[in-house]
C-alpha cells in the first residue's frame, strides 16, 4: 500500500508543469477576462467564461456554484471587482 500511495504522488508532482508561454499568456487572457465581466457586473460574460461545474470558494467558509455567482450578480449582490497577486499556474 505504501509503495502505491508512493508511486500516485509521484505521478502527481510530476504531472504538474509550468506553463509554456503561450499557455501562460492564454490564461492570463482567460483570468483578465473573468475579472473584466466580474467589476462589469457583466452577466452574459460570466455565462460564457465560468465553468458550468464551478464551485467557488468564499474566504469565509461558503462555497457557491456558478448559478449561485450569477444570481448574485443578476441581484446586484455580486462582487464590484477582483485583485490577484502571487499568481502560479501549473497545467
Amino acid at each position: 500500500m505504501r509503495t502505491l500511495i508512493l508511486a500516485m504522488l509521484s505521478v502527481a508532482v510530476l504531472s504538474a508543469e509550468m506553463p509554456t508561454p503561450a499557455q501562460e499568456k492564454e490564461i492570463m487572457a482567460a483570468m483578465d477576462a473573468w475579472i473584466q465581466a466580474t467589476a462589469k457586473q457583466d452577466v452574459a460574460g460570466l455565462q460564457r467564461i465560468l465553468h458550468d461545474e464551478l464551485w467557488y470558494s468564499h474566504s469565509a467558509g461558503t462555497f457557491q456554484t456558478k448559478a449561485e455567482v450569477i444570481k448574485d450578480v443578476q441581484e446586484g449582490r455580486g462582487p464590484a471587482g477582483a485583485e490577484l497577486s502571487d499568481i502560479r499556474s501549473r497545467i
